[in-house]
């Protein structure tokens, strides 16, 4: 879950931005398989398949709560509508009578 956030604000910030590389390292971009081909894992994680991720430059320490709060109101990001599960994916989730999540 971190290292995919961390994934995220860094291709967001190089998508928007030059970065203040000051603090940060340059990852080479690769290609590598992803996925699962066993049996017992879940369906969400199949099939293995080939993903290229290009260059991209990442912050050299975890994001703190309130830089990630600067982040999502800098550019208007919305978390839960771009990624994350369904709404009806959570409501099957969860116990009768859970009350509903803020909407965003």
């Amino acid at each position: 879950m971190i290292a995919s956030l961390i994934i995220v604000l860094a291709v967001c910030v190089s998508a928007s931005a030059q970065p203040d590389t000051k603090s940060m390292v340059y990852v080479k971009g690769r290609t590598f398989t992803m996925g699962s081909a066993r049996a017992d894992d879940p369906e969400n994680e199949k099939p293995q398949h080939r993903v290229k991720v290009s260059d991209f430059w990442m912050d050299s320490t975890e994001v703190t709560n309130a830089q990630y709060e600067l982040f999502v109101k800098a550019v208007g990001f919305r978390p839960g509508l771009r990624h994350g599960p369904e709404r009806e994916q959570i409501r099957l989730q969860v116990r009768p009578r859970t009350p509903k999540p803020p909407e965003y």
